[in-house]
């Protein structure tokens, strides 16, 4: 109080007032007192400031595979209880034998794309981790941005359904090199080595392959080492002896490579120890190589212009001798698409065991030149609409039994 202002008799300092509970019957509301309107509105932007903090907004992210390109909520971390059935060595046959990767395969190319979309967006279709592996695989390899992002999507969600399933995430790896997303291929190989390093470490395939990305990227001393480990599980393989040959060409040591690479081929004449894709061709055949070119034969003269056919055939051919008719398969196939490495490495066996050594040392040089081109070319992933992100993130969605949502009682 300033010298000469009036005291007020009704003035009650803040203090006396927290005292006063009751006067002569007249009653004091405290609460009232102390909560002043500028009290009571920050505690109620205190309050909305609490509840967005603990209540964020979702905010969409981006797919785990950018062949996908979705933007969708993340979806709570579950546990998953994994097919048993699908622990098998078999179920990528099991797949490749089922519609529409069947149809796909006999060169029904539209029927198999039409149906693939249809178990796509069918939900209950979402839980099956061999149809969606069938239908994925077709749609990932139609050449359309738009059928590859829906086939990368079910093979993202066979992951999900089979985290720890070696196959499930070898199929997908294989399917993103096919695609040339190599650096995504590369993370699936090297996480499927970690998940069978203390199962299975002695699985050599995915090793293998892994090699041959590394090769295709040109990372030459993490290719060699890898045959290199691949070769003291299996010892002698003419297959990785011939890899490590053309990975020391690629690195720089062509006549080196050369003789690692003469190694192989004559181990594999030796041994009659076959590649697994002549193999495969010969036990579709009942074992017979002689069916097995009748049959190669066919599909060559249907379908002129594929190389990878007229590859094996040659193959085939060279596993009985026939090196003229092997040389000429080749030498066509090397006029459409000469930048085909494999063509070069297959000339040079077949010139090798011809006796033209200089021709044969010069197709190997051409082999080694042109592996790093060999990776497929990358394609610009599909955008996809709202609309379309909302669909996908809704066919993955289990629903919930029906019941009535308990309401809180209001205060």
């Amino acid at each position: 109080m300033t010298e000469g202002q009036v005291p007020n008799p009704e003035f009650k300092s803040p203090e006396s007032k927290a005292q006063v509970s009751m006067d002569d019957g007249n009653k004091v509301n405290v609460v009232k007192e102390l909560l002043c309107p500028q009290l009571l509105a920050a505690l109620v932007a205190g309050g909305l400031f609490a509840y967005t903090v603990m209540k964020p907004i979702s905010m969409p992210v981006k797919s785990k595979s950018p062949a996908m390109q979705s933007t969708v909520k993340e979806e709570p971390k579950i546990e998953v209880k994994e097919d048993p059935t699908l622990n098998t060595d078999k179920l990528l046959k099991e797949v490749s034998g089922m519609e529409p990767l069947k149809s796909w395969e006999a060169g029904k190319t539209t029927k198999a794309s039409g149906d693939a979309w249809s178990i796509a967006d069918n939900k209950d279709n979402r839980q099956n981790v061999r149809l969606l592996m069938a239908a994925g695989n077709v749609l990932t390899n139609t050449g359309n941005v738009r059928d590859s992002w829906k086939g990368f999507a079910l093979l993202e969600r066979t992951q999900a359904l089979a985290p720890q399933n070696k196959w499930v995430r070898l199929n997908y790896a294989r399917q993103l090199f096919k695609r040339g997303l190599v650096k995504e291929s590369i993370q699936q190989y090297e996480d499927l080595l970690k998940l069978t390093e203390e199962t299975d470490p002695n699985w050599v395939e995915p090793k293998l392959e892994l090699a041959d990305v590394y090769l295709a990227e040109e990372q030459t001393k993490l290719a060699i080492k890898l045959y290199e480990d691949c070769l003291k599980i299996k010892q002698d393989d003419p297959r990785i002896i011939k890899r490590i040959g053309i990975a020391m060409a690629v690195s720089g040591d062509q006549r080196k490579g050369y003789d690692k690479f003469l190694k192989g081929c004559n181990l594999e004449q030796d041994k009659m120890d076959y590649s697994p894709d002549i193999k495969a061709d010969i036990d579709k055949n009942g074992g017979l190589i002689e069916s097995a070119i009748t049959d190669m034969r066919k599909k060559v003269a249907k379908n002129p212009t594929d190389i990878p056919l007229r590859i094996r055939l040659g193959k085939l051919l060279i596993c009985v001798n026939r090196l003229k008719e092997a040389k000429e398969h080749l030498e066509e196939a090397a006029k459409k698409r000469e930048s085909v490495s494999e063509i070069h490495e297959v000339l040079s066996e077949i010139l090798y065991r011809m006796g033209s050594a200089e021709e044969a040392f010069a197709e190997f040089e051409t082999s080694a030149r042109l592996q790093p081109l060999n990776k497929p070319a990358y394609q610009e992933p599909y955008a996809p609409t709202e609309a379309e992100q909302i669909e996908e993130e809704k066919l993955n969605t289990t629903d919930p039994p029906d019941q009535e949502e308990s309401k809180e009682p209001e205060k």
